[in-house]
């Protein structure tokens, strides 16, 4: 598979350069390594699922770094089962709710 560099116009094989090195398609090995990273300031985003009555809550949820985010998976997913209460260390890990998703518990239109 031959492309051409969006930043040289050198033609290279993008196959082989994303198995080497990842990035961007379009981006020769020579200008991946040289040009500054264009994905250092993508966010780190993780979502997590608890049980909530009978749909599941989802939760997506950003951090200031990969390590944060896989403490808080990893804190999140050891605590207590499904419907429980969920207490952990998460809540100690810096964090910012991106969406959130969260069923009804009443789920048979019951009202209280």
């Amino acid at each position: 598979m031959i492309k051409t560099c969006k930043h040289c116009n050198f033609e290279f094989n993008a196959k082989e350069k994303i198995r080497l090195r990842g990035g961007y398609i379009n981006v020769c090995i020579d200008c991946h390594d040289e040009l500054p990273d264009p994905d250092a300031n993508t966010p780190v985003i993780r979502g997590v699922v608890a049980g909530s009555g009978k749909m599941a809550a989802i939760s997506i949820v950003r951090f200031e770094n990969e390590g944060d985010a896989d403490a808080y998976v990893r804190s999140f997913n050891a605590s207590s089962a499904w419907g429980s209460q969920k207490l952990n260390r998460c809540n100690s890990i810096p964090f910012k709710h991106v969406g959130t998703n969260i069923g009804s518990t009443n789920h048979k239109g019951k009202a209280g």
